[in-house]
């Protein structure tokens, strides 16, 4: 008899700690799945945060910060890089007579039209209402004006639906030099945008 106790007590002590092991297992994999759900919701905000909720470009943030980053390889590597800042030529008078959801709509278009444009390694976000940023590691001024020449015939076509308008663009190019920073090569590209427009825009003029 108790032998039999005995054997049943071991049975039910054996039973409680499966229990008690599948619960851990389960409990573990619980957690598992927990943490993937989080590490996902926190990728999702990065995202978001380095993209611009119009046209799904990178955004300000993630340009600077990526050009910062492909300055530096350039400077270890001796190599080359240039940026492109273009504008949408009288964007506001589009807006205005169109109205602003074909507004939005030919920002989405300019977007992906330049994406088509570009090589894949290329980085192009949208870093203002109607301006946008290409970033182009390892191409010298030579590569990077007709490269900007054929995006801005390839963004003149572009339109948002059958009845919207298109719209040129003005375009300002800067390659890096020696001893450039994010915010000298930016200003000179900028200046040069700023002749292009002043200039009659619907051009792309270096900087």
């Amino acid at each position: 008899m108790s032998r039999d106790l005995l054997m049943g007590g071991f049975g039910l002590l054996l039973l409680a700690l499966l229990v008690a092991g599948f619960r851990l297992w389960r409990l573990r994999g619980e957690l598992r799945a927990a943490e993937a759900r989080h590490e996902a919701a926190r990728q999702a905000l990065l995202a978001e945060a380095r993209s611009d909720a119009l046209t799904g470009l990178a955004n300000r943030r993630a340009f600077l910060e990526a050009l910062a980053r492909e300055m530096a390889r350039a400077t270890r590597e001796k190599g080359s890089l240039s940026v492109l800042l273009l504008d949408v030529d009288h964007f506001k008078s589009i807006n205005d007579a169109h109205g602003h959801a074909a507004g939005d709509r030919l920002l989405r278009a300019l977007a992906a039209a330049a994406l088509a444009a570009v090589r894949r390694m290329d980085m192009v976000a949208r870093i203002g209402g109607e301006e946008f940023a290409i970033l182009l590691p390892g191409a010298t001024l030579a590569l990077a004006m007709p490269a900007a020449e054929r995006l801005r015939r390839a963004l003149a076509t572009a339109r948002g639906s059958a009845t919207d308008p298109t719209a040129t663009v003005s375009v300002g190019v800067a390659a890096m030099a020696e001893g450039d920073t994010p915010d000298t090569l930016l200003d000179r590209a900028d200046r040069a945008l700023y002749r292009a427009k002043n200039g009659g825009r619907n051009r792309v003029i270096m900087g």
